[in-house]
């Protein structure tokens, strides 16, 4: 068992000042999880029960939304357990640890810390479900000695993304997404939105024109699960089957022979252009090709991510027509085959 929401350490909470906790209240104080694990032990130091016969231990959520709770009876003193219905605990997450007596005012082992809240009204046998927060400042009160443990959870990971090949646009792929519990139901590539994301895997955007979509190359795939536990990876972006593409770079031609002209916005240094397999295209623009009709390339902007379709045609002396595609194009108008006039 690891210690997720506090401290262990007797050393920090010495003193025994009294915690003037009343029987129709709650003290609270809040705590960030250093560990994410699931927790399934409330623990607290007690010095002296006084008159309370049991004193109720709570864990809520920064919200006040409640958690966890048990009660523990009057008797032994010194450190007390409650075992309590497991619930997630994810490391950074700020927790409140609570406390209410049924009666008196029990001294409690406490720090040199001040600084703690209190809520009326939430009755040791039916506590509100959320409290108000913030609550009763109560500064002078130092904070008890209670903390929560359970089984620590291994680190979140996302590996093995599609067997290592590149993920390609609106097609399924598998991943290998370990420590997350539930299993990942929100993902990103590029930062662009997923869908069918599970824990088997997700399905990459689709390409769709004028709309932003991942970028070729290594890109960032994260993946998120509903405990807010998240992990990243970085993974090869590929193009749609029968493309490939080119990164421009160098002085940029939008002449006669460039793919590059009549292109709106520009393209710039950075920019991918992404082509059929046999189209032959330049880092700087120049464009050759053997393919007699007109073909379908792709001008990505690498500072906004947006696709732009654009009908290219080989015209005489290997002059080269370039124009954008007439209708919003997406993933199942695109093949590897050159358009022709008459399919336009």
């Amino acid at each position: 068992m690891a210690v997720l929401i506090g401290s262990s350490d007797g050393a920090q909470y010495a003193t025994t000042t009294n915690t003037y906790a009343v029987s129709n209240g709650e003290q609270f104080y809040a705590i960030t999880a250093a560990i994410s694990g699931s927790a399934s032990t409330l623990k607290i130091r007690i010095n002296t029960f006084n008159t309370t016969t049991q004193l109720s231990l709570r864990v809520r959520d920064s919200a006040g939304n409640l958690l966890a709770s048990g009660n523990v009876a009057s008797g032994t003193n010194g450190e007390r357990s409650v075992s309590v219905t497991p619930f997630n605990v994810v490391a950074g997450q700020s927790y409140l640890v609570c406390i209410s007596p049924n009666a008196g005012s029990p001294n409690l082992f406490q720090s040199t810390t001040t600084g703690i809240f209190g809520q009326t009204g939430s009755t040791f046998a039916a506590p509100q479900d959320p409290i108000a927060l913030p609550g009763t400042s109560l500064s002078a009160v130092r904070r008890f000695h209670m903390w929560v443990e359970g089984d620590e959870t291994a680190s979140q990971s996302i590996t093995n993304v599609n067997g290592g090949e590149p993920v390609k646009p609106s097609v399924p792929a598998t991943w290998a997404a370990t420590g997350f519990s539930p299993a990942p139901n929100v993902a990103t590539l590029d930062g662009i939105a997923c869908t069918a994301v599970s824990g088997a895997g997700f399905t990459p955007p689709s390409i769709v024109d004028e709309q932003a979509a991942p970028r070729p190359g290594n890109r960032t795939l994260a993946a998120t699960n509903s405990a807010a536990q998240s992990a990243s990876a970085t993974v090869p972006v590929g193009v749609m089957d029968g493309y490939d593409y080119v990164v421009l770079a160098g002085t940029l031609n939008t002449g006669n022979y460039s793919i590059l002209q009549n292109m709106n916005p520009p393209a710039a240094e950075g920019d991918f252009i992404v082509k059929p397999i046999a189209d032959n295209v330049l880092p700087t623009g120049e464009f050759e090709s053997n393919e007699d009709g007109d073909r379908i390339h792709w001008h990505v902007q690498n500072s906004t991510k947006i696709w732009r379709s654009y009908v290219v045609t080989t015209g005489d002396n290997g002059e080269v027509i370039v124009k954008r595609f007439a209708k919003p194009l997406t993933a199942k108008t695109l093949t590897a085959k050159a358009l022709t006039g008459r399919s336009l």
